[in-house]
């Protein structure tokens, strides 16, 4: 069975915020794998979602999704989190990362900053169609 394939976009500020946390690119495949894995694996995964991570209330469609890196011993519900929005069916762009230890959740500031930016890719792409 052919699967469709997945473009990732990583915005300059997502590459910084990923280099100041000391992620590896072995981290970013093993991001990608897992990404690709769970939409190649639908509908056997969790209900039919197409994507991992739960969405974000008040962002227009951001998910989160836990992440650790292969040098961490913390497992997944201790390392990182992972904001990203999915647009046309199959580019993921991420949008956000930090570290769990840190940061428990997205203020609502961060939030409304998050949905701007969802609102402006849409209407970019719906500017390409």
């Amino acid at each position: 069975m052919e699967h469709e394939k997945i473009h990732f976009i990583y915005p300059k500020l997502f590459i910084k915020r990923w280099q100041q946390l000391n992620l590896s690119l072995l981290d970013k495949g093993r991001l990608k794998r897992n990404i690709t894995h769970f939409f190649n694996s639908s509908p056997e995964n969790y209900n039919g979602r197409r994507f991992p991570g739960n969405i974000i209330r008040g962002t227009g469609g951001a998910y989160k999704l836990r992440f650790s890196s292969i040098a961490s011993n913390q497992g997944q519900s201790g390392s990182y989190r992972v904001i990203y929005f999915v647009v046309a069916g199959s580019q993921v762009i991420f949008l956000e990362m930090y570290q769990k230890n840190r940061q428990e959740s997205l203020s609502d500031a961060k939030k409304q900053e998050i949905r701007k930016m969802i609102s402006l890719i849409r209407e970019v792409n719906e500017s390409d169609e």
